[in-house]
This record gives C-alpha cells, sequence and structure tokens, in this order.
C-alpha cells in the first residue's frame, strides 16, 4: 500500500515537471513568462482567488492563461503582459 502511495507521488511530481517544460518551451520569453506568472499568482493570492480547493484556478490554471498572453504578445514586456492579462482573460 505505502508502496503504490509513492509511486503515486513521484508520477504526479514527473508529470507537473512535463507540464511545466511543455509550457516553457511554448512561450517566446520565458522570463518575461516567469515574471508576468509570479506577479499574477501574486494578485490571485491577494484577492484570495488563487486555490483549487476553493474551485477558483490554481497554478497550473493561471500559467496557462500567461502563455496564451505571452504568445498573443510575443515582444511584450512583463509589465504589459500583466495589463494585456487583463484585458484579454
Amino acid at each position: 500500500m505505502r508502496y503504490r502511495i509513492v509511486l503515486l507521488l513521484v508520477r504526479c511530481v514527473l508529470l507537473r515537471f512535463r507540464a511545466t517544460k511543455a509550457l516553457l518551451a511554448l512561450v517566446p520569453h520565458q522570463d518575461y513568462f516567469r515574471t508576468t506568472l509570479r506577479a499574477v499568482k501574486a494578485w490571485a493570492r491577494r484577492r484570495g482567488v488563487y486555490s483549487n480547493v476553493l474551485g477558483f484556478l490554481g497554478g497550473i490554471n493561471w500559467a496557462i492563461l500567461v502563455a496564451f498572453v505571452c504568445q498573443l504578445y510575443p515582444s511584450a514586456v512583463p509589465a504589459t503582459l500583466f495589463m494585456r492579462f487583463f484585458q484579454v482573460i
């Protein structure tokens, strides 16, 4: 039983790593993506809308949305991406 739980945890970590790696490959500027994602997550935490448990969006969900905005505006800097995030989404 314990062995299954460990395998399940390892699998979840590996899938999460692959999802993050795939997202980073899709955005034009990884540094801009990371900075914008941090700002969006901080905004969501301050507003109390960052939690999968409570039915709100979680980390990977916010990352997908930020990646979408980064693809729409490939040459934009993080401040512009943050502003555009709320205009587009």
